[in-house]
């Protein structure tokens, strides 16, 4: 960083946190976001500029500014890319340190500098922004503070605050924000645009044109007024004897960035192309006026002209006025003309011009009266005292040996050369030299003074009218009139106003042509800054208020709204957002793009949470997680889809899939005489698909495997008399005091089961009697007595229990000679 330390006050240095390894002597310069302090890198005993981050800026954006220029410089290794040593954080203090550059920067140089030396500084600039360009880098900030010179000569870039890489796709500037210096910014980049390498080849433009003229291309009384003109006004001509430079001007400061320089290699090699010898002619030609005590670079009546960009004005009368004023002789001394003298000699029609400049006035109140005076009164003497004027004729001059432009105007008012005033009163502009002349001799002069600031009234009257009668050409033609005839010190501030309204109305008309035009083909969101929308926007960043802006960016709107739409009915969700997104570009409080957005956010959001869901359900499914753990599972997953979306083809397909994987698992269980798992599986199953029919299907299967499989009584005989054997055939059984029962089992689990055997009389008395059978299957036969009478005819009930369930629950008559009576059985 730069120059030399601006203060050696205590105050200044005590507020900075104490880095270690750095011992602070001084402060450099303060911005809007950090302090630069001249340092001493202790580790090598060198002086450094050390960069720390006001506290105020400490948020996450100017820290990431912040060190985004340490890492941009870092990766920028150029003798004019000023060098970083070293950049971090210590205790909450961002800092970074930088070569120390002694000497000054190009603004506080520039008069110190011969022009051959501000040439090759602007060379070195560019060969700087070359460098970054190629690398992807804009510097977005280029001005005479932020180009130092070493003591060496060499001009150092420096201040990468606000650069930004070409390639990154979020920055710490948005779309409609405007970063930088207004006096240097290009078009695009006061607009807020995207912007690229050749913003910054405008910028040196800028430089340039400062450098050679002495004073900026564009000034105005406010950022707006500068911005306008950037964008709207014509390139200026430099001062005339640097014509040579003209051309790399107007094609470095091209409106359209396609029309610069393809990179400021190519700005370079056009500056390397004038020669040594050519600028040795150019301060000759500048040594030669400072002999003389001429001004090379003063802006004259005659050095001043229309930029030739500027549309021609309509009215001849008014390319008369200007084109009849008498061209000055090459004398760099007014005073030694014969007009001059005349002027001194004839002060009378003085006193006409001070008449007419009261007039106008007056004329702010009492424009009607003004204009019939003029015609009346006023207007008939001029003529009739110009009638009596006699002309003089301009003395010889020597012949120039080359051509160049005057650099100071005479005061000339031959009467052969005057338009007629009877057309308007503007013919007396002419005459208005006569009072510069009269300066020329007497600074002091009251009358031409006062001549001079009515004079500036009287133009600021016809441009009202002008304005009033809506001829924007002729207020345009009479303003660059004014400034043209008047020095800035007699042009009314009121005039000003006006240029700049008309700029404002230029500017608007001129990105409402373009609008309509990109529009008409088209052309509404295009990513080359060539769109409607941008033009659009441009208007409302000039009058933030216009109609006809808003109503071109609500057809925008209206136009992506229709297309999301049709979009999103085709169920192109990713095209609708982007179809609603472009048109809230154009404006983002638009209320129903912002509710179809939210809405489609909403809706991919739901489309990427069940596209989610069934991935997860997929794997779960492929991990044998079908129906367990809870929440974790295939079923459950497939489960949440239907339910946000209950026609989900591939969530129905999902759940089919484990239907059919259950059915298989039951199948196998069963296969594998694993009936309590297969019971346990189908349980499940039926709990989750109720309404199979193959599970159905299955459970029937499923039940009858277990019921031939379960613990039961195969055969059970009841008798009177004792038994010794199952073969015979239930006969009768008649009352007695003891019951014989034998009964065959099977599919039993142990060796030795205890089983419980209940009799149930008709008065529902129960006899139970507790009974150990061997082996899995067999028989067993045991008896039940009544102590006191014998078993009484009627039904009886008999249950024999494992475990305290049923393995046979049947029923048997006991009757009185009668003939048997089969038992009706129904085993559990």
């Amino acid at each position: 960083m730069n120059q030399k330390p601006k203060s050696t006050t205590a105050n200044q240095v005590a507020s900075v946190v104490n880095l270690p390894g750095y011992q602070i002597k001084n402060v450099l310069g303060k911005g809007g976001m950090a302090i630069v302090y001249l340092a001493v890198q202790e580790s090598v005993g060198r002086e450094v500029a050390l960069k720390i981050l006001v506290p105020d800026h400490t948020d996450d954006t100017f820290s990431e500014r912040f060190l985004s220029e340490a890492r941009i410089i870092s990766s920028l290794n150029h003798p004019n890319i000023i060098t970083v040593y070293d950049a971090g954080v210590y205790q909450g203090c961002h800092y970074m340190t930088m070569e120390f550059i002694p000497g000054k920067s190009l603004r506080d140089a520039r008069d110190l500098l011969t022009r051959k030396q501000k040439i090759q500084i602007i060379k070195q600039v560019a060969q700087a922004l070359d460098y970054a360009g190629k690398k992807g880098y804009v510097h977005r900030d280029i001005k005479p503070e932020n180009i130092l010179i070493h003591e060496d000569g060499r001009a150092i870039l420096t201040d990468f605050g606000i650069a930004r890489s070409l390639d990154a796709t979020r920055g710490l500037t948005v779309t409609g924000k405007t970063i930088g210096t207004p006096y240097y910014m290009s078009p695009e980049q006061t607009k807020g645009i995207k912007v690229d390498h050749r913003s910054d080849i405008y910028s040196l433009g800028v430089v340039l044109f400062q450098a050679l003229a002495g004073y900026l291309p564009y000034d105005g009384p406010s950022v707006v007024a500068i911005g306008i003109k950037h964008i709207s006004d014509p390139i200026p001509d430099l001062p005339p004897g640097l014509e040579i430079f003209q051309p790399i001007i107007n094609k470095a400061m091209a409106k359209n960035p396609g029309h610069r320089y393809a990179n400021a290699g190519d700005l370079f090699s056009a500056l390397d192309a004038i020669t040594d010898a050519d600028l040795d002619y150019i301060d000759a030609k500048v040594a030669a006026f400072t002999k003389k005590g001429a001004d090379h670079q003063a802006k004259t009546l005659a050095s001043v002209s229309y930029p030739s960009q500027v549309e021609k004005p309509a009215s001849e009368d008014k390319v008369k006025i200007r084109a009849m004023r008498p061209t000055p002789p090459r004398t760099l001394d007014v005073t030694d003309t014969d007009d001059f003298k005349r002027l001194g000699r004839r002060r009378n029609w003085v006193l006409i011009m001070l008449l007419l400049a009261a007039l106008a006035g007056a004329g702010y109140y009492q424009q009607d009266f003004l204009r019939a005076f003029w015609q009346q009164t006023v207007q008939p003497q001029i003529d009739q005292y110009m009638q009596q004027a006699q002309p003089v004729q301009p003395q010889s001059t020597p012949t120039p040996t080359h051509t160049e432009q005057p650099i100071v105007a005479q005061a000339e008012v031959p009467s052969d050369n005057l338009p007629s005033t009877h057309n308007s009163p503007d013919a007396v502009a002419n005459l208005i030299a006569g009072y510069h002349a009269a300066l020329v001799t007497n600074p002091n002069d009251q009358l031409a003074l006062s001549g001079l600031e009515q004079a500036g009234k009287m133009f600021l009257l016809q441009i009202r009218t002008a304005m009033d009668e809506k001829n924007t050409t002729q207020a345009r033609t009479l303003i660059l009139e004014a400034k043209q005839s008047l020095t800035a010190r007699f042009v009314p501030e009121q005039l000003l106003l006006i240029e700049e309204q008309l700029l404002r109305q230029e500017a608007i008309q001129s990105h409402s042509d373009k609008a309509k035009n990109f529009a008409a083909q088209g052309q509404y969101l295009s990513t080359d800054g060539q769109n409607a929308r941008d033009e659009w926007l441009a208007v409302l960043s000039i009058d933030q208020n216009n109609e006809t802006a808003r109503q071109g960016l609500e057809a925008i709107c209206q136009y992506y709204l229709k297309q999301a739409n049709g979009q999103y009915k085709s169920g192109k969700l990713i095209e609708a957002l982007a179809s609603s997104e472009a048109g809230l570009s154009a404006n983002k409080a638009h209320t129903a793009l912002l509710a179809l957005k939210t809405k489609l956010e909403q809706e991919i959001e739901k489309q990427n949470r069940i596209l989610s869901f069934i991935i997860q359900a997929e794997a779960e499914f492929q991990a044998g997680k079908v129906i367990s753990p809870e929440n974790e599972n295939a079923y459950d997953l497939y489960q949440q889809v239907l339910q946000e979306q209950p026609g989900n083809k591939k969530a129905a397909d999902g759940m089919q899939k484990i239907e059919d994987y259950l059915n298989r698992q039951i199948n196998t269980a069963i296969w594998e005489n694993k009936l309590k798992q297969a019971n346990t599986l189908m349980a499940a199953a039926l709990q989750r698909f109720p309404n199979s029919a193959r599970l159905d299907k299955t459970k029937i299967k499923l039940d009858t495997a277990i019921q031939s499989r379960a613990p039961r009584v195969t055969h059970i005989l009841f008798s009177d008399m004792v038994l010794t054997s199952l073969l015979k055939e239930q006969g009768p059984v008649t009352p007695g005091k003891t019951l014989y029962v034998g009964f065959s089992y099977t599919n039993l689990t142990s060796s030795t089961t205890l089983l419980k055997a209940k009799l149930i009389d008709p008065e529902d008395r129960l006899l139970e009697k507790k009974l150990i059978v061997s082996d899995k299957s067999g028989e067993h036969i045991f008896t039940l007595e009544q102590p006191h009478q014998p078993f009484s005819p009627g039904n009886y009930r008999f249950v024999i229990e494992l475990d305290g369930k049923p393995m046979l629950d049947t029923t048997f008559t006991i009757t009185e000679n009668t003939a048997p009576v089969l038992p009706e059985q129904a085993p559990q």
